[in-house]
């Protein structure tokens, strides 16, 4: 009877050293980062005045650019906008959390660039004109803004 009551204070012992172990993990998990979302590129320095090598350096390579016949200078960027939250995809990876006992956490460490889903990517484009001297003089942050673009 004796040897039985202490093994069950280990075993219970044992139990919540594991799920301490857990929480400490659960600091950088799936889950966590997934009702966080992914904060994607800042735009909000991209202004009047500043240059083409400043611009470049924040969204990439314009994906497509052209001259107007007034000579103004335009160029398409395409950049990330982020993931949002999500609440759904938070409680799917905590069921497979618990289904796998936190080994579904592993596919993560060994492989973190599938962390995000590329579906839930958002990517939004922008349009940026320049005067001859490379210095941005309009900034044309929504889809919509496209369709009357200054001469």
């Amino acid at each position: 009877m004796y040897l039985r009551l202490k093994t069950t204070k280990f075993i219970s012992k044992l139990i919540i050293v594991f799920l301490v172990c857990q929480v400490m993990l659960q600091n950088g998990c799936t889950v966590v980062n997934v009702l966080k979302g992914k904060t994607g590129t800042d735009i909000s320095t991209i202004t009047v005045g500043i240059s083409k090598i400043e611009v470049e350096e924040i969204l990439g390579a314009p994906v497509g650019e052209w001259t107007t016949s007034s000579g103004s200078h335009y160029c398409i960027y395409s950049y990330d906008r982020g993931i949002p939250p999500s609440i759904g995809d938070a409680t799917a990876h905590a069921f497979m959390d618990v289904a796998s006992l936190g080994l579904w956490e592993f596919v993560f460490v060994i492989n973190p660039d599938e962390e995000y889903s590329d579906i839930r990517l958002i990517k939004e484009q922008i349009a940026v004109s320049y005067n001859n001297d490379d210095v941005v003089v309009g900034v044309f942050d929504h889809f919509g803004d496209f369709d009357e673009l200054p001469p």
